[in-house]
């Protein structure tokens, strides 16, 4: 769901940085198909165009594949079914050997290549240049070696936009290895080691997501293959998986007011009663059962638990022995006590919870494999926090 439900016709309230619509776009890798789909729906039910002629401000944010999309809604490049096109024809190369498996750098670098000539003399474009820096274009990237994100949004000419999407891009081994910026000299790699989806649940933003346990306001209701991510999917289910991505955005505005039923129903794309079955496995985990007994086992979060309190047991205990502080036996045996495996069963379901949560809050990378390792949904409602309601929760707390 938005955290806004207004007419389309009527006016976007807009946010505390005075932008009236953010649309973001998830990690994905080849699932980016499903991007594609989603963007090629907000530009063909003109909500980009209405905005921008009524003096709206949009943003686009992205990360890793997510950064893709983002810059060719925000330079003005609406063609996705190109960009659909293109990729069922990289990946169709890449499935092709073993050979290519860490090759799909080659893939990126030949895409921006030849779709992104527009971009090429940036600095002799001025009004171009203007509108991809007046802040509606953010690229999320990861900073090693202390996986914290970085927001690149300053493109002054085409080598700085290529660069910070290979950067968000780059999920080593697969697609190429981590860098260094050349405007700053930070190491960086892919984005979505710090930010799987960028301004998911802040207001007024349209967050997109192809995996089918996320919150974003638009994901698939069904269950998409994860593999799918590192391995692309066929032609069929690469056409499929585009119509999936735009039906759902239209669905989604039009479930929020953003467009009228009328118009959805003349845009959608026909669905298929087939759409990814001809795999047993993927035909049992769309079982609702299946599915919904997934979303609940939370003990799967256990050994991600113990796994994680080791790594701080190891690091923190390395520090302290080389600082000669006096409790350093003292916290190993607590630590050791948490970690024990007993120690986590014993308590419960809601112990192994209270452990997600702060393996959530405290370590980047889960956020990635989080989907992989158990697939509950979060639904719980993002309140809308105005700027005012923060000052005065400021002042309380003094």
């Amino acid at each position: 769901m938005f955290t806004f439900s207004v007419p389309y016709c009527g006016a976007v309230v807009p946010s505390d940085n005075a932008f009236d619509l953010t649309v973001s776009f998830s990690a994905a890798g080849w699932l980016q198909l499903y991007h594609f789909g989603a963007a090629q729906a907000l530009v063909d039910c003109g909500l980009l165009d209405k905005m921008s002629q009524d003096g709206k401000r949009v943003r686009f944010c992205g990360s890793s594949a997510g950064s893709l999309v983002a810059v060719c809604l925000a330079s003005g490049l609406h063609d996705f079914i190109e960009a659909r096109d293109s990729t069922i024809m990289y990946g169709e190369h890449y499935a092709s050997s073993w050979l290519f498996f860490f090759c799909m750098i080659n893939y990126l670098k030949d895409a921006i290549k030849h779709q992104w000539t527009h971009l090429m003399d940036l600095e002799r474009k001025p009004d171009l240049q203007s509108m991809i820096n007046n802040g509606s274009l953010e690229i999320y990237v990861t900073v090693l070696p202390y996986m914290k994100k970085k927001v690149i949004d300053r493109f002054m000419c085409y080598e700085d936009v290529v660069e910070a999407a290979l950067a968000s891009c780059c999920m080593a081994p697969f697609v190429g290895f981590p860098f260094r910026l050349s405007s700053t000299g930070e190491f960086v790699c892919d984005g979505g080691l710090a930010v799987v989806t960028p301004r998911i649940g802040e207001p007024n933003t349209i967050s997109v997501s192809p995996f089918c346990w996320s919150s974003a306001t638009v994901h698939p209701e069904q269950f998409v293959p994860v593999w799918w991510v590192v391995r692309p999917p066929g032609g069929a289910n690469s056409i499929k998986l585009f119509a999936l991505g735009y039906n759902n955005m239209l669905e989604a505005l039009e479930k929020n007011g953003l467009i009228t039923s009328e118009m959805r129903e003349k845009l959608s794309k026909p669905k298929s009663d087939t759409l990814f079955s001809s795999s047993k496995l993927v035909r049992f985990l769309n079982c609702r059962p299946v599915c919904a007994l997934l979303s609940h086992l939370h003990i799967y979060m256990a050994p991600i638990g113990c796994v994680k309190l080791a790594i701080d047991v190891a690091l923190g205990q390395t520090k302290r022995v080389l600082l000669f502080c006096n409790q350093t036996f003292t916290d190993l045996r607590r630590n050791c006590k948490k970690m024990s495996l007993t120690n986590l069963c014993g308590s419960g379901l809601s112990r192994v919870s209270h452990i997600s949560e702060h393996v959530e809050q405290s370590l980047c990378i889960f956020r990635v494999f989080r989907p992989i390792l158990y697939g509950w949904k979060n639904t719980e409602t993002r309140p809308v926090v105005t700027r005012t309601e923060n000052n005065s929760r400021t002042k309380r707390a003094r």
